[in-house]
C-alpha cells in the first residue's frame, strides 16, 4: 500500500507540471494571436489612412502653414495621415514623391505637378509582447495627381469638412459666398 500511495503521489504532481506547462504554450499562443491581430489591424488602418490622405493631396490641398516651407503640401499630407489614422508617425518614417510607375522609389519629398504620380510611404515600429519585440507597419500608395493640379490652402476651420468642385468650377457655389454646394464633392 505504500507503494500504490506514493506512486499515486507521482502521478498527481506530474498531471500538476504537465498542466502548468500546457497551460503557459496555451497563454502563449493565446498572447501571440492577439498581436497578430493587432498587427493585421493596425497595418489596414495605416493603409486606409495612407490611401486616403494621397486622395486628399491629389486635389492639392494642403495647410496653409505648409506653403512656405522648403517641401510645400508634404507635412499636411503627413499630418492627414496621423489625424485619419490616430497614429504618431515621425517625419523619418514618412516619403511622399513624385514617381513613375514603373519606379516608385522616392529621392526626396515632394508632392509633384499635375498628372503627375505620387508614391507615398508611411510607417511605424509596433511594440509586441508587452514591449519585448517590435514589428515594422507600413503602408503605401501610388496616386495621380489631378489635371488641375495646384497647392491650395485650406482655413482651419475647413479642415475636418472640405468641399471640392468637380471639374474646378463652382456649380452652385459654396457656403460662404451664399451659394449651397451643388456639384460639389465632400471630403471627410
Amino acid at each position: 500500500m505504500i507503494q500504490r500511495r506514493s506512486g499515486t503521489c507521482r502521478e498527481t504532481g506530474g498531471i500538476l507540471i504537465e498542466s502548468v506547462l500546457g497551460l503557459l504554450i496555451f497563454f502563449t499562443c493565446l498572447l501571440f494571436g492577439i498581436d497578430l491581430v493587432r498587427v493585421a489591424y493596425n497595418a489596414a488602418t495605416l493603409k486606409s489612412a495612407v490611401t486616403r490622405a494621397g486622395r486628399w493631396a491629389e486635389l492639392g490641398l494642403a495647410e496653409s502653414s505648409d506653403l512656405n516651407s522648403p517641401e510645400p503640401g508634404v507635412n499636411s499630407v503627413l499630418h492627414k495621415i496621423n489625424e485619419i489614422s490616430g497614429f504618431n508617425i515621425s517625419p523619418d518614417n514618412f516619403q511622399i514623391c513624385q514617381a513613375n510607375l514603373a519606379d516608385p522609389d522616392c529621392d526626396s519629398n515632394s508632392r509633384g505637378a499635375a498628372m503627375q504620380w505620387m508614391h507615398i510611404k508611411a510607417g511605424f515600429d509596433m511594440p509586441i509582447f508587452f514591449g519585448t519585440a517590435t514589428v515594422p507597419v507600413s503602408a503605401s500608395a501610388v496616386i495621380q495627381n489631378e489635371p488641375g493640379f495646384k497647392l491650395k490652402s485650406i482655413g482651419s476651420d475647413s479642415i475636418s469638412q472640405l468641399t471640392v468642385y468637380i471639374g474646378g468650377s463652382k456649380h452652385g457655389g459654396d457656403e460662404h459666398s451664399g451659394g449651397g454646394t451643388a456639384g460639389g464633392i465632400s471630403i471627410y
